[in-house]
C-alpha cells in the first residue's frame, strides 16, 4: 500500500481580498463594501474556480495483499492517526456534545476506547493469554536408505512446535473481543467527530 496525502489547501476568496485593504489604512466597514462590491463581479467566478483546480493532494495504491487482512491493514494507519489526534486535542482541548458526551473527559474515554481496540487489532498476540500454548522440541525422523533428504521434514534434528494444552479459555476471549467491539463501534459512530 502506498498512501500520499497531501495539506488542505487553503480558500481564498474575494472577502479575503478585500480584507487585504486594511493593510494599506481601509476601515473594517469600508473592506466589507469593498467584498460585496467584488462579489457581483466576474471576480466572485473567478475565485470560486480557482479554488476548486486548488484540491488537497491524495495518492492511494492498494496492493493484492493489503486486503488479506484487510482490518489489520487499516488499523495500521487509524491507530497512529487516532493517537495524533489526540495528542493535538489534548493540546486545544474541544469535544463534541451528545446525549453520551457531556463533557471533554466523556470525549477523551471514548478515544481512548477507540485507540486502545485499534492496538488490539494492530497486535493480535492478546489472543496468545486467552491459550494453553508451550513450546517443545520434536525430534524429526531419521530418513531412510531409499529417501532422499530434499524435504525439510526429512533431514535429522529437532524443530519447534507450538501446542496447545487444554482447553482455551473461551469465555475470557470472548468477553475481550466484546471490549474491542465496543471501541470499533464508538470508531464508527463517531466517525464524523473526528476533526479539530
Amino acid at each position: 500500500m502506498i498512501v500520499k496525502i497531501g495539506k488542505y489547501k487553503n480558500f481564498f476568496g474575494i472577502y479575503h481580498l478585500a480584507d487585504l485593504f486594511q493593510k494599506i489604512g481601509f476601515k473594517e466597514e469600508t473592506c466589507e463594501n469593498i467584498g460585496d462590491f467584488l462579489g457581483e463581479t466576474f471576480l466572485k467566478d473567478f475565485f470560486l474556480w480557482i479554488n476548486k483546480k486548488n484540491k488537497r493532494k491524495t495518492f492511494v495504491k492498494i496492493h493484492k495483499y493489503d486486503v488479506w487482512s484487510l482490518d489489520h491493514t487499516l488499523a495500521l494507519i487509524i491507530l497512529p492517526a487516532l493517537k495524533e489526534y489526540k495528542n493535538q486535542m489534548l493540546e486545544s482541548p474541544s469535544h463534541p456534545t451528545t446525549d453520551e458526551i457531556k463533557n471533554f473527559n466523556d470525549w477523551l474515554n471514548i478515544i481512548n476506547k477507540m485507540i486502545w481496540s485499534f492496538e488490539h487489532i494492530v497486535n493480535d498476540s492478546w489472543q496468545d493469554k486467552y491459550y494453553n500454548w508451550h513450546k517443545t522440541k520434536t525430534w524429526l525422523p531419521k530418513p531412510k536408505r531409499d529417501e532422499k533428504p530434499y524435504d525439510k521434514a526429512l533431514i535429522i534434528g529437532f524443530y519447534d512446535e507450538e501446542r496447545i494444552d487444554g482447553t482455551p479459555d473461551y469465555k475470557g476471549l470472548e468477553t475481550k473481543e466484546n471490549e474491542i467491539r465496543k471501541g470499533l463501534e464508538l470508531f464508527g459512530k463517531y466517525f464524523t467527530f473526528l476533526w479539530n
